[in-house]
């Protein structure tokens, strides 16, 4: 069967009706905006698309492979490109570290590119954590498309293989959707098409209503957001996860920003917190302070140190 080339798939007109909102309890959420923060672009929109059907009949020059830090999980990928992909991941990539991604050939498949990648699991007592780490590993994705000159991908719902440690679905949808449109503001002239493939009903209901909104095609849509996209959900200038009450930012290693020039793409965006210059940032329990002091050597054993190095 001949493959379809992902640009040339078309892009549908969303449905303009209040039934579609009634179902989503729309109604009752209140207007965080007054104008979407998102208007329509139709040149944005032309970069990206859903897809639910079968990926083996696509074709791109890259497909995204979730996985784990062993690489052991290939899942539809080692159907589409053959055994060769395994032989190579063991012996050529052999892991990777949750939130990165590691690039390896497509083989036999559609794909001229595999990019794998490794996103966090979820457990909501590190609810933050595992935002950021999510957010980190769909950025190293398109820093590796810009990297290597990929226009046309195909990315998955980024899961594990655990389904009880999955961040939940429409959480998950924010912090992509985010990411993307705030990308392709600044470098959409890198970009041919991005397809985001759902494989299940549940993931293609939210993940239509959300695009939607991030994508927007109507006034519609637009009016959309204004209820969906909440009022601290805008995240920072790439759409990294911020904490506003908290005066928390979760910041990247000192690298460029998308909109000057060029990018470090070596040195990406690991998970560091940074508080700020507060007083609660300088405050130290006192039995810490207490033991510190305790572990300092008199001055008398640092003179007999100093001297023997001497002698």
């Amino acid at each position: 069967m001949d493959s379809i080339d992902v640009k040339s798939l078309e892009i549908t007109n969303p449905k303009e009706s209040l039934e579609d909102l009634d179902p989503e309890g729309i109604g009752q959420k209140t207007r965080a905006w007054a104008q979407t923060p998102y208007p329509c672009d139709m040149g944005l929109n032309k970069l990206i698309l859903i897809y639910d059907g079968d990926v083996e009949l696509l074709r791109a020059e890259a497909i995204v492979n979730s996985t784990n830090e062993h690489l052991t999980k290939l899942d539809y990928v080692k159907k589409l490109a053959g055994p060769e992909l395994e032989n190579f991941v063991r012996k050529k990539l052999r892991n990777c570290p949750t939130g990165e991604v590691r690039l390896s050939p497509g083989f036999n498949s559609n794909y001229k590119f595999i990019i794998h990648a490794v996103p966090p699991k979820y457990k909501p007592k590190y609810k933050t954590a595992a935002e950021t780490a999510l957010f980190h590993t769909y950025f190293r994705i398109v820093e590796t498309m810009m990297e290597r000159r990929i226009r046309t991908c195909v990315i998955p719902v980024l899961a594990t293989s655990n389904a009880k440690s999955n961040m939940p679905l429409e959480e998950h949808c924010h912090i992509q959707l985010r990411m993307l449109r705030k990308l392709f503001e600044r470098k959409g002239n890198e970009f041919d098409r991005i397809v985001l493939h759902v494989d299940s009903d549940e993931a293609l209901k939210v993940y239509s209503r959300l695009f939607r909104c991030y994508f927007p095609q109507t006034k519609f849509d637009e009016e959309l957001a204004c209820f969906l996209i909440g009022p601290n959900s805008l995240g920072g200038p790439n759409g990294e996860p911020l904490i506003p009450e908290r005066q928390i930012r979760i910041k990247s290693k000192p690298t460029q920003c998308l909109d000057k020039g060029s990018i470090d793409l070596k040195t990406g965006l690991d998970l560091s917190t940074v508080v700020g210059k507060t007083p609660f940032s300088k405050m130290r329990d006192l039995h810490e302070i207490q033991l510190a002091r305790q572990a300092m050597p008199s001055k008398s054993n640092l003179v007999v140190k100093q001297f023997c190095v001497i002698c």
